[in-house]
C-alpha cells in the first residue's frame, strides 16, 4: 500500500508562501531576539553583582584602613567589565548566546565564562592601571554569576512557555532517509527545550521512511520540496541523502541559495569518525579536516590534573560515607567489603576495577558473566540502595586516582563482554582510544545498566570526537540528576 503525502499534490501548489504559519517571521528572529535580550540582562546582572560586590569588599572588614574601593571608582570600572562578559567570552568560543542547547549545557557554558571574565578582569586590572581591589573583583564576578544564572533561567522558562504555544520553535523538515536522521528527529522530540520541531520527511521512496523508523509524517516527494517548504512555513532543511547522493545535496543547496532557509547535511561519514572536525581551506578549495583527539594534547594533561585532584579530595571527604557502607555491607551479608572486578580500558589494557560488593559472593558462580537485571535476585538488601543510588561506584575514585580510569569517559567492560561486542558491533574497539569514566555521556542520558549496547557506544564515540573539560562538567552535573531520578540503576 502506498503512503500518501500529508497534504495532496494540488493543495502544495496552490498555498501562499507567507500565509502558512503565523509566527514564521517570529519563529526565524526569535533566537536573535533572545540572544539580545541575554546580552542586555547579562550587562544589568553585572552591573548589579559589582556594585554589590564593592560594598561587600567595603564593609567586610577584611581590608585594612585606606584601601577601600570606592563606589566611584567601581562605577567606572563595570562598564569595562561589561564589555569583557558580552564580546571577550563569546570570542572564546563560549557560546553564551547561540541556541539549541540544554540547560545543563548552558549552566556549565555561564560557569565557564564566569571564570574566564574573572582572569581576564583581574589581568586587566594588574596591567593596566586600574588598580582596584582583587577581592573586590572576585566577589563581583561570584555574585554576578548567581544573579545571571537566575536571569537567564528565567528566560528559559519564558522562552519554554512560548516555544509550548509555537513561538519562536524552528520548524524543520527532513529531506532523505539517511538512517541516522531517525536519531536526529528522536532527539528532536525528546529535546524540546532546544527549540526545534520535526513538520515532517520529504522523500522519493517513503515505504524506505518507514522502514528507516521514522517517526514523523510523509509530506511529499523531493520534486515538491520548494512547494512543500512554502506550504509548511519550514525554518531549516536536513538533508539526509542515502549512500551520500552528491547531485541531491547540491541540488537542495542550489534551490535555496537565495531563500531566508537554513541548510544542514546530515553526513553519516563524519557520524563515523571518532575524532573532532572542522572546516579548513586549500586555495579556493573547502576541506573538512579530522583533526587530532583533543585528549592525546594538553587538554588530556588537564583532564588528568582534574581527576586527580578531584578523586583524592573525594576520596578523603567521603571517608566517614566509605566507613558506613562498608559496616552496613559486613553486618548484612558474608563475603568481602570491595568488589575487585578485571576490566578493558584505554589501548585494550585491562585493569582491576573497585566496587563495593552489591551481590552474594556466589552471583556468577551457576551463570557467568551476565548484567545485573532488574529486581536482581543475587542483590544483598544493602546492594540494592547501593546500585540504586550508585553509591556501589565510589570506589572507583581510587581507580581514577591512580590512572586507570577518569572522572568522565567511556564505561569500562569485562573481557567477556569486549571480546562478544568487538565481533557483533562496528567500530566498538574505537571507544578504548579514551580513558575508562566513572560515568560518561551515555550514562548521562540513562543508557545505563542492561540498555541497548549500540547507543551506549554511539554514545562514547560521540563523547570521544567532542570532548572538552566544560563537556565533562556538564556530563557530572547530568550524572547527579540521573542518579536522583533515572530509572535504569540496578
Amino acid at each position: 500500500m502506498s503512503v500518501q503525502p500529508l497534504i495532496p499534490q494540488e493543495a502544495i501548489l496552490k498555498t501562499p508562501a507567507a500565509a502558512a504559519h503565523p509566527f514564521a517571521f517570529i519563529n526565524r528572529r526569535f533566537r536573535d531576539i533572545q540572544a539580545g535580550i541575554l546580552a542586555v540582562s547579562d550587562a544589568l546582572m553585572i552591573f548589579t553583582g559589582f556594585m554589590l560586590g564593592f560594598w561587600l569588599r567595603s564593609h567586610s572588614g577584611i581590608a585594612p584602613p585606606g584601601t577601600m574601593p570606592s563606589v566611584r571608582q567601581g562605577l567606572l570600572l563595570v562598564p569595562w567589565l561589561v564589555v569583557i562578559w558580552v564580546l571577550a567570552a563569546p570570542a572564546f568560543d563560549i557560546s553564551l548566546y547561540r541556541s539549541g542547547y540544554g540547560w545543563t549545557h548552558l549552566l556549565v557554558k555561564i560557569v565557564q565564562a564566569a571564570l574566564l571574565a574573572t582572569l581576564v578582569s583581574l589581568v586587566f586590572n594588574q596591567f593596566y592601571g586600574v588598580h582596584q581591589s582583587h577581592l573586590a573583583i572576585i566577589f563581583g564576578w561570584m555574585i554576578s554569576l548567581i544573579l545571571i544564572g537566575i536571569t537567564r533561567y528565567g528566560v528559559h522558562l519564558a522562552s519554554a512557555g512560548l516555544r509550548s504555544r509555537g513561538i519562536g520553535v524552528v520548524r524543520v523538515a527532513i529531506l532523505g532517509t539517511e538512517p541516522s536522521a531517525a536519531d536526529v528527529i528522536d532527539t528532536i522530540k525528546s529535546n524540546p527545550e532546544i527549540g526545534y520541531r520535526v513538520v515532517g520527511v520529504i522523500t522519493d521512496t517513503p515505504a524506505a521512511r518507514d522502514i528507516a523508523g521514522f517517526n514523523a509524517p510523509f509530506l511529499g516527494s523531493a520534486d515538491q520540496i520548494r512547494q512543500i517548504v512554502a506550504a509548511h512555513s519550514i525554518d531549516e532543511l536536513i538533508v539526509a541523502p542515502v549512500n551520500a547522493d552528491r547531485e541531491r545535496v547540491l541540488n537542495v543547496l542550489a534551490e535555496f541559495e537565495t531563500d531566508a532557509i537554513t541548510v544542514r547535511v546530515l553526513s553519516s561519514i563524519i557520524d563515523a569518525v571518532a575524532r573532532p572536525v572542522e572546516v579548513g581551506a586549500i586555495g579556493n578549495h573547502r576541506l573538512i579536516a579530522f583533526r587530532e583527539h583533543a585528549l592525546s594534547g594538553w587538554g588530556g594533561l588537564a583532564k588528568r590534573a582534574i581527576d586527580f585532584i578531584v578523586s583524592l579530595l573525594a576520596l578523603v571527604i567521603l571517608a566517614p560515607l566509605f566507613a558506613m557502607i562498608a559496616a552496613a555491607i559486613k553486618l548484612s551479608s558474608h563475603g568481602p567489603v570491595f568488589y575487585r572486578q578485571i576490566r578493558i580500558g584505554r589501548d585494550d589494557r585491562a585493569f582491576a576495577m573497585f566496587k563495593f560488593r552489591s551481590m552474594r559472593v556466589d552471583a556468577e558462580r551457576d551463570s557467568g558473566a551476565v548484567w545485573a537485571t532488574q529486581d536482581d535476585p543475587r542483590r544483598t538488601r544493602v546492594g540494592r540502595i547501593l546500585r540504586r543510588l550508585s553509591l556501589d561506584e565510589l570506589p572507583q575514585f581510587w581507580n581514577v586516582l591512580i590512572g586507570d580510569m577518569s572522572l568522565v569517559g567511556p564505561r569500562p567492560e569485562r573481557p567477556e563482554f569486549v571480546n562478544e561486542f568487538r565481533k557483533r558491533i562496528p567500530r566498538y574497539l574505537r571507544r578504548h582510544k579514551a580513558k575508562a569514566g566513572i560515568t560518561g555521556w551515555a550514562q548521562a542520558h540513562g543508557w545505563r545498566g542492561n540498555t541497548p549496547i549500540e547507543k551506549r557506544i554511539e554514545c562514547d564515540l560521540w563523547y570521544i570526537a567532542n570532548w572538552s573539560l566544560s563537556l565533562d562538567f556538564e556530563i557530572m552535573l547530568k550524572t547527579v540528576k540521573e542518579v536522583l531520578f533515572g530509572r535504569n540503576a540496578y
